[in-house]
């Protein structure tokens, strides 16, 4: 009896120290960390749902876990690269294009044989490199949606034999 009090009151100060604010902060998460944010607010439910002698650890191990995880979600990630903002639509992203070196001016070859005060060649400079002709960004395709995709972009580029793909792809799968 008296470990059972001694444990109750260590749950009631665990109660009023836990950051409470912290999940609800979770709640509100619409990006790409929604999933984890969702599973965290799931974890908290049930374990104070469960008999804290049942709980591994005991209840104010796995809240002070739960802060640990909540501050992990809401610390901004650091930006990788600039990409579009996931949004949990699917409706197509427009990413502004990427800044490009401008194409290379490779000038005509010159004759040696000719004096430096000839007239230059009348022929226009090459210009070489990459022209980007499109770009878009879709997000959580299901099966049928990525093969409709990709059956576009092999149409576009067996029109066009000069064009190419550069492909940045990521799989997710949805959490129970």
């Amino acid at each position: 009896m008296g470990k059972s009090l001694k444990s109750a009151q260590a749950i009631l100060d665990c109660l009023r120290k836990t950051h409470w604010e912290l999940f609800a902060a979770v709640g509100q998460i619409q990006d790409e960390r929604r999933p984890n944010a969702e599973q965290l607010l799931r974890d908290v439910v049930r374990w104070l749902e469960t008999d804290e002698h049942a709980l591994a650890g005991g209840l104010v191990d796995k809240l002070t876990e739960a802060e640990r995880r909540a501050i992990k979600l809401l610390t901004p990630p650091q930006p990788v690269s600039p990409v579009a903002v996931p949004q949990l639509d699917r409706t197509p992203v427009v990413v502004p294009e990427p800044v490009v070196p401008g194409p290379v001016v490779v000038p005509p070859p010159t004759d040696k044989s000719t004096s430096s005060s000839s007239t230059a060649d009348p022929s226009p400079p090459v210009k070489l490199g990459w022209k980007q002709v499109g770009t878009e960004t879709r997000q959580r395709l299901e099966h049928g949606e990525a093969l409709q995709e990709a059956r576009r972009l092999v149409q576009q580029l067996e029109k066009n034999p000069r064009l190419r793909l550069t492909i940045q792809w990521t799989l997710e799968e949805e959490s129970p």
